[in-house]
């Protein structure tokens, strides 16, 4: 087993999850947002 090869497929994947987790916030928060009016959000933890 090629360990290089192992640790580049783990963190493809860490991207994939940080980017579907960005998306989902985003469009969690502008829901949130437009139903109650203009307030202000403390953004989520950015996992990277």
């Amino acid at each position: 087993m090629n360990i290089h090869n192992n640790t580049e497929l783990y963190t493809e994947m860490v991207k994939m999850v940080h980017f579907m987790l960005c998306v989902f916030y985003h469009n969690f928060y502008k829901k949130r947002i437009k139903s109650k009016g203009k307030k202000k959000l403390k953004p989520p933890i950015t996992l990277l």
